[in-house]
């Protein structure tokens, strides 16, 4: 993963959200990744967010 829409369906996928299905096509996943990298601390190493 090397952006923050890959991070946002990823953290989706990995349940940190829980998004109805009939909703899914509906949610701005790059703004999830983007709020989740502002958040935390970490960044994006060789296709792979590292959160520290």
């Amino acid at each position: 993963m090397n952006d923050h829409e890959k991070l946002g369906y990823a953290l989706v996928d990995l349940g940190y959200y829980d998004i109805p299905e009939h909703l899914a096509n509906y949610i701005d996943y790059e703004a999830i990744g983007r709020d989740y990298d502002l958040e935390t601390s970490g960044e994006f190493v060789n296709g792979y967010y590292i959160s520290f």
